[in-house]
């Protein structure tokens, strides 16, 4: 399909689609380290990297996990805390004072707040608090109920597919419709910390935008800018990517995460990619036109001709300037006699052709 056939969608004063420049989100997550001052400063300094949007999450770590969970290998390298997630999630937990206190300041600095819903008391928190769109995590691609409790937020629906298939996609997208929401876009995403780059598969946005008729983006976990640009020149209207003010901090996501100048990097670099791949209509642009007499081949003599010659493919080579019979009017010209003198190296024009020898 002609991704440009897509409808964009409206996320705060925002435009969110095809031939726009990509909807950036700046995940803060737990980067804050429950540092409520830290959070401000990188709303802040994201803002000034060029971030459209902020993000933090919102769950009660009695609800998201067990004391004893399984750990992830990131997590396993640097908790920051006494060993298990569920210590680590509930010293940085995002308390309920904490969204209004940061959204009130993102409206302050005129940066979009938002933060992922992972149970129905943080999803009627955001709505309390008016976020404009929701997001939800890789991980409950396959919790549906959680899917159309926030779908019926009627709001955009921003929902990442890392771990996921085509059939999860289809029931999550199903399930959004059944709702009479139509917000859409999912974000292709590799649940890996980092993932290796050949695991990247960014090919795969475009199957779901083609399968499922969606908005598409991309959730990135890559470190530096190479690869989240790259899905922006395959079609992303959004790229999500952890934020922090140093990867050296504590925190296991600070080494997968942008920093100021990465955040910079993709800001204006996907201004010139979206700009660069404007229209799918192959045909010369208005600039093209005016290097055509420059740059194309015209019939020009290789040798002088008398006036009554009969021209032949012989005495004509195709050569620079453009602007006299091009290669595929040749034709025009063999055969006939020419109606004067010409000098060797000259272009061959109308006037020269005359009748049929």
């Amino acid at each position: 399909m002609n991704k440009l056939a897509l409808k964009p969608l409206k996320i705060g004063n925002f435009e969110v689609g095809p031939n726009r420049p990509p909807f950036i989100i700046a995940e803060i997550g737990i980067n804050h380290n429950g540092d409520m001052e830290l959070a401000k400063k990188m709303i802040l300094s994201a803002k000034k990297a060029g971030a459209s949007a902020v993000k933090f999450q919102s769950w009660k770590t009695n609800k998201l996990t067990a004391k004893k969970s399984v750990k992830a290998e990131h997590h396993l390298k640097d908790l920051g805390c006494d060993g298990e997630i569920y210590d680590l999630l509930k010293r940085v937990e995002f308390k309920k004072e904490h969204h209004f206190e940061i959204n009130d300041f993102c409206k302050q600095n005129d940066i979009i707040f938002m933060s992922s819903v992972f149970d129905e008391e943080g999803l009627e928190l955001l709505e309390d608090i008016g976020v404009v769109a929701h997001k939800l995590a890789s991980m409950d691609l396959n919790y549906i109920d959680l899917v159309k409790k926030v779908a019926r937020t009627q709001k955009p629906l921003i929902i990442s597919t890392g771990m996921g298939t085509l059939g999860e996609i289809e029931k999550v997208k199903d399930a959004c419709l059944a709702e009479g929401n139509e917000k859409l876009i999912f974000l292709h995403c590799v649940s890996n910390y980092p993932p290796k780059v050949e695991d990247c598969n960014l090919l795969a946005m475009e199957t779901i935008r083609d399968t499922f008729n969606v908005l598409v983006g991309y959730s990135d976990h890559t470190i530096g800018v190479d690869v989240p640009l790259a899905a922006i020149s395959l079609g992303a209207c959004l790229i999500e990517k952890h934020f922090t003010l140093d990867k050296t901090m504590p925190g296991p996501d600070q080494p997968v995460s942008a920093d100021p100048d990465d955040l910079s990097q993709i800001s204006e670099r996907s201004k010139t990619i979206v700009t660069a791949l404007g229209s799918p209509v192959k045909k010369p642009v208005p600039a093209e036109l005016a290097m055509i007499d420059s740059f194309r081949r015209s019939a020009i003599t290789n040798q002088a001709v008398k006036k009554g010659e009969i021209f032949t493919r012989e005495m004509i080579d195709l050569k620079r300037p453009g602007n006299g019979f091009s290669p595929e009017e040749l034709k025009m010209i063999l055969g006939r006699k020419s109606t004067t003198d010409i000098d060797d190296d000259t272009l061959i024009l109308p006037e020269h052709l005359g009748e049929l020898g």
